[in-house]
């Protein structure tokens, strides 16, 4: 059997892999129409070493179009930090 593989779309089926990738993708959405906010479904355990994920005034959305980042009802684990070694100080 072959298996097809699929392309992230941001669905439950398909989600990104990333917060970044989730990010990319707001950030290229269209906010002219309509639109009155972006829920981001957060799910998974993710690790954040020296990646920032929001870095611009718009990752935040706009007061017509919010953006919100929301843990999934399954739950969403995010930890991180840098390692720092003692011959740094």
């Amino acid at each position: 059997m072959i298996r097809q593989a699929h392309r992230a779309d941001g669905s439950k089926e398909h989600p990104y892999a990333t917060l970044e990738a989730a990010r990319d993708a707001v950030r290229s959405v269209d906010r002219t129409d309509e639109l009155t906010g972006i829920d981001v479904i957060v799910s998974g355990k993710f690790f954040l070493s020296t990646a920032v994920v929001m870095t611009e005034p718009a990752d935040s959305g706009t007061p017509q179009c919010p953006i919100s980042w929301i843990g999934a009802e399954e739950g969403a684990h995010i930890t991180g930090g840098i390692e720092m070694n003692a011959a740094d100080f």
